[in-house]
Parts: C-alpha cells; structure tokens; sequence
C-alpha cells in the first residue's frame, strides 16, 4: 500500500558499489582506522576470511607493521623442525612467504626466547634463494630493540634503498656482557659491525634513532656523521662523553638536516663548563625543530644562584634554534631566572618540559617558578612531569588558578595567548578540585590539551541536577584533549556518579574531543581508571545527544 506524500526509495545501483569495493584506495583508508587496536585487527582478520574484495587491504594493514621476524619466517614453504630448531628445505618462489614479505612496511628486531630456535641453514639457504634482493623489499623502517645471533643473521638480509627511518633502541647499543675481557671490539659492542657498511647498504635512510644510556663506541659518531642522506637524527645518549667539538662537526657534515634531537655529555670538569667554540656560518641553517635535553654536569649546571647554560652551548649558535627543552631537575627548588632569559633568544622555543631521573624522589617546581617560563612569548607547551609541585600562591586563587591566570593575562590584555598544551604532575598533594576545571574552561582561552590530577570525592552535583540545570554550557572553552588522574579516597563511584560526572563534563567542556585516565612518563596513574572509561562513554553520548537535537 502506497502512503499518499511518502518518497519511495531507489534502488542501489549495483555498478557504483561494485565500483566502491574495487577502489583499493578507498577501502584502505576505511581498513587503516582499524588496524591499531586488538578489536580491530581480529576484525580485519575476519574481513580478509570472508570477504574478497577486503582480502587484500584487509592483508596489507595486518602484515604492514611486524614485532617480530618469526610469524613471517614460519610462511616458508617445506620448513622443517628438528631437535627444537627450525630447517628450510623449500624454493621461496611464487610461495606464500614472497606475497607475505612484500606487504611488511614496519619492523621491530629483538631477540626473545622462543621454544623452537632457527637453524644458521635456514638463513644460508634463504640468502641464497634471494639472490642480493632483499628480503623485505617494501620495508621503511626498522626497529631494534635487541642484538643477538637471530637478530644479526635476519639484519644481513635487510639491506634495502626502501628503508627510510632506522631507530636503534632498548638494549641494541648495550655492550656484551658475556665477555667483558675480550680483546675483540665486535665481540664487546656487537652492534658494531652493522655500522662500518651503513651508508652502502642503506643509502636512502633519512632518519637515524640512537637511544642508550651506556657507552658508545666511538666509531658509531663517527659512522653517523657520513651519513649525508640525513634529515632526521635522534640522539639520546647520556652516558656517552662527547667533546664540544662535536656540535662543530654536526654543522660542517650534516648542514642538510631539518629535524634533530641531542641529550649528550659534553665533556669537562665538574666546576666548570668547556670553553665555547665560535662559528661564522649559522649553525645548521636548514633547521626546522631542534630539542635539547639539559642535564646537571653535561650541558647545564644547577648552581647555588639558579641554573645555567654551558659556555659552549651558549655561544655556539644552538640556544637560537632550540624549539624544545627537556630539563632533567635534580634539586627540590632552584631559580630559573637566568635561564628563561638565555631562553629569551631563541625565538622559535615552542615546548618545555620539566622531569626528573627514575631514581629520583620528592623533585618540587614551585608555581613562581613555572609562571616565569609563561613570558617567553613563543612558548606552546609546558609539561611538569616531576614527582609533584609545590605550591607557592601569588594571589588568592588555588594554585591551578595562579597558573592560568599567569598564562592567560595576555588573552585577557590584547586577545592573544599561545599556551596550547599545559600538563601538571599527578599526584595526589597536586589534586585540582572540580571547580579549578570549571575555571580552566572559562579562562584558559586557548588551552586545547590539559592533564592533570583532581579530587572529585565531596563533588556536589546540584548544578546538574536541579531543573533547569544551574550551570550553563561553557561555549567559549576551548580544550579538547583531558588527562585525568582522580585520587579520591573516601568512596568508590556510585552507578549515578559516573552519570552526573558525565552530564558536568559536557556542560564544562562541550567542544572536548577526548577524555582519557592520566598516567605520566614513570607509569604512575590514579584509581578509578575503568570508572572514567565508562564516564568518556556517557559523556560522549550527551555530546552526542545534544548535537543531534541542536539542528
């Protein structure tokens, strides 16, 4: 029966959704949000099951990025197992092995235990087959974590101009333990035979991760320093001495290189910094981000007057072009004053974070120290990850209300403000209450991403409950990334709570995109973390909500 004023439907048109499940591109791009999570990727196994045109993108997200080798190896045709180690008797040719190593784009090296161990034949018996082609022909980036026999004997066979970004990680640049008198140097750095070859064998590597607290050999800067394809280089490698020279040597041999990351050990005396080393030329002119790590007796001093600045770091030409500070702080109080105004010539400072050593404890920023990095006039980001902070109040407000109102007074003076990201330490002494968040939201124009630890236990909620709610939505806030660490201790959350949590949250925060549990760099995170997932749910239905019937 047809209903007088109704629209009747038309039917699909089979040829355009056979052209939507041809179109790899676009089926990629749907497949690509999954493939990050556990959920998704059980989804997409089940996509590549039973549905044909999925297979192959469903199969490209799964394979793209590897944690391990032996998944792969374990493809190859007429693989035998004897006495608890792997065999290869097979042709690699049109076998499953070759459609599987073609689609890896990422991988990560390590050596784990594994129950069955893989044969030196098996590796023989592969390079052979290859014939000088890679073994993963497709392959960007590399990730090693560990080196070891396997990880060695799979790293021969990877060399490949594909390979863009290598990062060495974790315990690759350790120095072998299992002969610390040997005369041999391969033997005690067994990562050193790699790097003698890496400009050969890895031509198009652009991005160069070197992250080890121990000591380096020093032919591995040596190796870095050729490497003329460079534009990235990450080097974080505070146990290794390097003479100032080297920050010289950088700018002569790799002028090229946009993006770099150094936390290093310049060597001098403990009382007293190395002498600077002028340049004419601006030092690395083709910088786009540079971020410095600062260290105590590296390339700092914490002295009885504040913190300084070494000589040859002072002078050289990098303070100009730092766009991020990492300060290692190691004293419970200490004046920034003349640091912020060393900070003050580099005009392009867009972050700055505050933490601390593992093994240190009880590390105290007090507000007045923080609020005085907020007139560096390009400063985006401030990140306290220490222990806690201490409160030092300037005015009549609680703490958080201090740092907002500091950061902020030049949004209320001209309309412009540039802090974008601020991040306060979790821990229960530094707790925020609700009302410090509602007063984040109405003054901290500008704020897009805030982490912090609150206390909700006592919260009353009559501003949500009452007909018509008291509290108005705050439209003009503008953070849209929450941290939360809640440590209250006098009860669980009750069903209701979570709801009216939810409610507050939306009607506080209505443009928020996200809302997340805190936990910081030392992996301390507060309770009641399943509490606040099950709040984001409900809060993102009452955004949800609202939005629909708005329209």
């Amino acid at each position: 029966m047809h209903l007088g004023g109704s629209i009747k439907a038309t039917k699909a048109d089979p040829t355009a959704k056979e052209d939507v499940f041809a179109n790899y591109d676009l089926l990629s791009v749907v497949i690509s949000s999954l493939k990050d999570t556990t959920e998704g990727r059980a989804v997409l196994s089940k996509a590549a099951l039973v549905c044909k045109s999925f297979r192959e993108p469903a199969l490209d997200a799964l394979w793209e990025k590897l944690d391990s080798c032996v998944p792969l190896l374990k493809l190859l045709p007429n693989l035998k197992e004897s006495e608890s180690t792997y065999y290869f008797y097979g042709d690699i040719a049109s076998s499953s092995f070759a459609e599987y190593a073609r689609r890896v784009r990422d991988l990560t090296l390590r050596d784990v235990e594994e129950p069955v161990k893989v044969s030196g034949q098996l590796f023989a018996r592969l390079a052979k087959q290859l014939q000088g082609q890679p073994l993963l022909p497709g392959l960007r980036h590399i990730r090693i974590d560990s080196l070891g026999g396997f990880t060695s004997d799979v790293l021969e066979l990877l060399p490949s101009p594909s390979i863009q970004s290598v990062e060495f990680r974790g315990k690759s640049l350790a120095r072998s333990r299992s002969n610390p008198y040997s005369r041999d140097p391969c033997e005690s750095y067994p990562y050193l035979p790699i790097f003698p070859s890496f400009t050969t064998d890895l031509p198009s590597v652009t991005r160069l991760v070197l992250d080890q607290s121990e000591r380096l050999h020093d032919d591995v800067l040596t190796t870095v320093l050729g490497l003329s394809s460079l534009r990235t280089l990450v080097l974080q490698l505070p146990g290794t001495p390097i003479n100032s020279e080297f920050l010289i040597s950088l700018h002569q041999q790799l002028p090229q290189l946009r993006n770099l990351s150094l936390d290093l050990s310049l060597i001098h005396p403990s009382n007293r910094c190395p002498q600077s080393l002028p340049i004419k030329d601006q030092w690395l002119p083709d910088l786009e981000t540079f971020h410095f790590t600062l260290r105590h007796g590296s390339t700092c001093h914490f002295t009885t007057k504040g913190l300084v600045f070494c000589p040859s770091i002072r002078h050289l030409g990098p303070i100009q072009r730092i766009t991020a500070v990492t300060l290692l702080v190691t004293r419970v109080s200490v004046s920034f004053e003349d640091f912020v105004r060393t900070l003050c010539s580099a005009p392009n400072l867009r972050r700055i974070k505050f933490t601390q050593g593992k093994e240190d404890s009880a590390i105290h920023l007090l507000t007045a120290g923080i609020i005085r990095f907020l007139d560096l006039p390009s400063l985006e980001e401030i990140i306290v990850d220490t222990d806690r902070m201490g409160v030092s109040r300037t005015g009549d407000g609680t703490m958080v209300q201090t740092l907002v109102d500091a950061a902020y007074k030049s949004w209320k003076r001209d309309g412009k403000a540039t802090i974008r990201k601020l991040v306060l330490p979790n821990h229960e002494e530094c707790c925020a209450s609700p009302s410090d968040l509602e007063y984040i939201s109405r003054h901290a124009v500008g704020l897009e991403h805030f982490s912090i630890s609150v206390d909700t236990g006592g919260f009353q909620w009559t501003s949500v409950l009452s007909k018509p709610p008291t509290l108005d939505y705050i439209k003009t806030s503008t953070v849209r990334h929450l941290e939360i660490g809640d440590w209250r201790s006098n009860k669980e959350f009750t069903l209701m709570e979570n709801s009216y949590m939810a409610q507050w949250l939306d009607r506080v925060f209505p443009n928020l995109e996200s809302l997340t549990p805190y936990t910081d760099s030392r992996g301390k995170c507060a309770n009641y973390v399943e509490n606040w997932f099950f709040i984001e749910h409900l809060r993102k239905k009452e955004k949800a909500s609202r939005c629909f019937f708005s329209y």
